[in-house]
């Protein structure tokens, strides 16, 4: 059975098209709402239980979730189903992402966040984009769990206002692309119905009711275009206590002067267009126009902004998406497999933008002013010329400040530095989150924020658009642990080129996606020291060219080593000690040629010791605190002798063993 939840508006709970009327208690509700939301990652249950219980004895809010348990298998008919919806253990609990199940608000992340990784000519004339787009804003029914509160669980309705936010922002920014798309295809009475959406959405903001008032008097209806300015007025004082901006003021005044002579359906020519009608789904908000700056040397903005000598400029923010194309049929396929048809050849850079807006501002956001060293920055010399940054044509290509003092966060606008190849910040006191804008750097190679202690937030699943990427390295041994959390973002599957994913001792949590098993050039897999759970994707079997797989120190890895490791004939490390793997060991462990380090300790591993390690010449062996047996063969026990570092059980097999 496929079971159906309907978040947006009000909430449904169906099974296959059916109505389940025997989940009544709004506790289990929303426990089963938050699970199937947050289904990328597994809920420990004293987290679950400290949620929905509050102030509660531990003992009780456990029990209590238990029980609530309990009434959703019933409820859903899934305690003997061989595809259950929740899978849980004595530690944890989580949604089964592979069980049939369709989620509304799901649904309406998957469309908006293709269309936010498509790379349009424009998008204006981007049709399979506004396909998207318009079932993206049908399925928007009504605010994310609209009425449905749970007034003795305050941790639950802040984590349902920011999601009400979050979604109400998307869809606005949604309808503004899709009339911004039919503004270009002179549709300008579809533009004024989904103006006339935007404005109940968000009837506060001026920039709505500008966009409406100006598709109403491009409609012919001028009186309705002067009524809307009217209600504006009256909302702005009622909600607000503001009068309208001069902007607002000014569209009022050319209205109100224009007689009917165009026709309907026509655009009066004395109508300013305004801002509204370029808009895009990455980042629809235009910023306000800033004084020129001159620059020195012709630092180039985009190759049609390269002007010999001195130039003068606009601040523009770069909305560009970063992955290349999309299907109408969204599906599984990735931005990255559904490049198809014409737009394959655009090229990713094509609109991209390398401008001294992104150093302003992380000068500004991380204290330039105390830097140990910021020669030139902020002056009227090329940005080429200040320290630690490094040009290639004109293009910056490597912002180098290690070690600087840079004290704040890693600012938005760092995502239009779209030819960047490095981008070097460590040992440095960052803080703050990843930008969504970060997976606008499409050319970045090497990113390496190593170091920085205060960095926190979760990555962004933006990160994808970064497919040049090479390295990514967020956190070393020595280097200090780092605060950067959330779960690894199924994205990552998308940096084809990765060499190295280096994530220590940091906040990461859920399980390890399989599509890490797209990254077929990775050769270092280290992930130490995370709070990862789950077992080891099978298809990170099929990276032949794996040399390290280090995932110790996690404690929550489960599941057995397959004899599929074989195939990683590349392999020089893998240790993955201090976790719960359990199990035999396979004979295809003594089959890796250039294994060198093999960690196995403090898991839950047991019965002999492969004879055929004997093939391997290993410099670390470590097995101690696992049940493991030593098989008495000669030949294995002078084996023993060649590990320089050797840690063993002291468990000789027995005849059974053998």
């Amino acid at each position: 059975m496929k079971l159906g939840l309907s978040l947006l508006g009000e909430t449904e709970i169906c099974l296959d098209g059916h109505l389940v009327g025997t989940l009544r208690s709004e506790k289990a509700r929303a426990f089963l709402f938050f699970v199937a939301v947050e289904s990328d990652i597994s809920h420990r249950r004293d987290a679950l239980a400290e949620m929905f219980w509050p102030e509660k004895p531990e003992g009780f809010g456990r029990n209590s979730l238990k029980q609530a348990l309990a009434t959703i298998k019933k409820a859903l008919d899934d305690r003997d189903s061989q595809e259950p919806y929740l899978l849980a253990n004595n530690q944890e609990v989580y949604f089964n992402a592979g069980s049939p199940y369709e989620v509304d608000v799901l649904e309406f992340e998957n469309l908006t966040s293709i269309v936010a990784l498509h790379s349009h000519r424009s998008a204006d004339t981007c049709e399979p984009c506004a396909k998207l787009l318009e079932k993206a804003v049908e399925i928007y029914q009504d605010d994310f769990l609209s009425g449905f509160y749970l007034p003795d669980c305050q941790a639950f309705d802040e984590w349902a206002i920011i999601k009400r936010e979050k979604y109400k922002r998307m869809v606005a920014e949604a309808i503004r692309c899709l009339i911004s798309y039919h503004e270009g295809k002179e549709n300008i009475q579809k533009a004024c119905e989904l103006a006339d959406r935007l404005v109940a959405l968000e009837p506060w903001s001026e920039r709505s009711q500008r966009v409406l008032m100006r598709l109403l008097a491009a409609c012919g209806k001028r009186s309705a275009a002067l009524k809307q300015y009217h209600a504006c007025v009256q909302i702005l004082e009622s909600e607000l206590g503001v009068s309208p901006t001069p902007e607002t003021i000014s569209l009022f005044e050319q209205i109100k002067q224009w007689e009917f002579a165009e026709g309907p359906g026509k655009k009066p020519s004395n109508i300013i267009e305004g801002e509204e009608a370029s808009l895009n789904i990455v980042e629809p908000r235009l910023k306000p126009r800033r004084q020129p700056r001159r620059w020195v040397m012709g630092f180039a903005f985009g190759s049609l902004m390269v002007l010999a000598g001195f130039i003068y400029t606009q601040w523009l923010k770069d909305n560009q998406g970063a992955l290349s194309t999309i299907v109408e049929n969204t599906g599984n396929i990735s931005p990255v497999e559904a490049i198809q048809g014409e737009d394959a050849a655009i090229q990713m850079g094509a609109q991209e933008k390398n401008g001294p807006e992104a150093l302003i501002a992380l000068y500004e956001a991380t204290g330039g002013e105390n830097w140990n060293r910021n020669d030139g920055w902020l002056t009227d010399t090329s940005p080429c010329e200040w320290y630690g940054i490094t040009c290639s044509d004109n293009n910056l290509v490597e912002l180098s400040l290690p070690g600087n003092n840079l004290d704040g966060f890693i600012p938005a606008e760092i995502g239009s530095l779209s030819m960047l190849k490095v981008l070097d910040l460590r040992n440095n006191l960052l803080s703050g989150l990843f930008p969504p804008e970060i997976g606008s750097l499409i050319n970045l190679t090497s990113l390496n924020l190593v170091g920085n202690v205060h960095l926190h937030g979760s990555l962004p699943v933006e990160i994808g658009n970064l497919i040049n990427l090479e390295y990514l390295v967020l956190g070393v041994r020595d280097e200090g642990s780092c605060s950067i959390s959330g779960t690894l973002p199924a994205e990552l599957g998308y940096l084809t080129k990765l060499v190295m994913l280096e994530i220590h001792n940091c906040l990461i949590r859920g399980s390890i996606p399989p599509e890490i098993g797209k990254m077929l050039n990775l050769e270092y897999l280290l992930l130490p020291g995370n709070q990862l759970s789950g077992s080891i994707p099978a298809k990170i079997f099929t990276l032949t060219n794996l040399e390290a797989i280090v995932l110790y120190g996690i404690q929550y890895l489960s599941g057995s080593l397959p004899p599929e490791i074989g195939q990683l004939q590349n392999l020089n490390s893998l240790d993955i000690s201090y976790n719960n793997f359990s199990g035999t060991l396979p004979e295809e462990l003594g089959n890796l040629p250039n294994l060198r380090q093999l960690g196995l300790n403090e898991n839950l591993f047991e019965g002999a010791l492969p004879l055929n390690l004997i093939k391997l010449n290993l410099r670390s062996l470590h097995l101690e605190n696992t049940d493991l047996c030593e098989p008495a063969d000669p030949a294995f026990q002078e084996w023993f002798d060649i590990p320089y570092d050797l840690r063993r059980t002291g468990i000789l097999c027995s005849e059974n063993n053998e």
